[in-house]
């Protein structure tokens, strides 16, 4: 059971030794970017068995034996230790306390084109050949465009979105300052 303090573990203040955290790091992180060599197996020259039992394992068994090589080398403290930076890093980058006029207006341009470009995107498929051909990679890049600008829209606005998925009968409603 790990004891907390002040809203922080006793786990998130203990720091490893400096060599087992980078050893331990290298090895989480090497894990998790495994499925990125999926590419190189799929256009390698091996037999189709090999390369669907290596682009599986990828994905699918080395990041979580990187993981457990991880805690193994850093032992349950560090790795809740490198757990906690990590996180804390990542949710500086994707959750800021607030949200700039600058990233709020390209969040907002960029989700406007992922909606505009999937609209029209269909019919580009009946004019162009070529589109068609290509549509699920467009998807593909369209989906990440969403997510990014998700992302840069932040926090606030999701909460917002989520809000046009809740049901709230006309009596229970609360007043805003708008609706006054």
């Amino acid at each position: 059971m790990v004891e907390t303090r002040g809203g922080i573990s006793t786990a998130e203040r203990l720091e490893p030794p400096r060599g087992r955290l980078w050893l331990g790091g290298a090895v989480f992180v090497a894990g998790f970017l495994a499925p990125a060599l999926i590419p190189l197996v799929t256009t390698s020259q091996l037999p189709g068995s090999a390369k669907t039992v290596l682009a599986g394992l990828l994905a699918f068994g080395i990041p979580e034996i990187g993981m457990l090589i991880a805690v193994v080398i850093l032992g349950k403290p560090g790795y809740q230790y490198l757990k906690s930076k990590i996180k804390q890093g990542v949710g500086e980058l994707l959750f800021p306390a607030a949200v700039g006029p600058l990233r709020h207006g390209l969040g907002v341009a960029l989700l406007a084109l992922v909606l505009l470009l999937a609209w029209v995107g269909p019919y580009f498929a009946l004019v162009s050949p070529a589109f068609s051909a290509r549509m699920i990679i467009f998807a593909l890049v369209g989906d990440g465009m969403l997510l990014v600008a998700l992302v840069l829209l932040g926090p606030p606005f999701w909460h917002r979105l989520a809000e046009l998925f809740r049901y709230t009968p006309a009596g229970d409603a609360e007043q805003t300052p708008q609706a006054k």
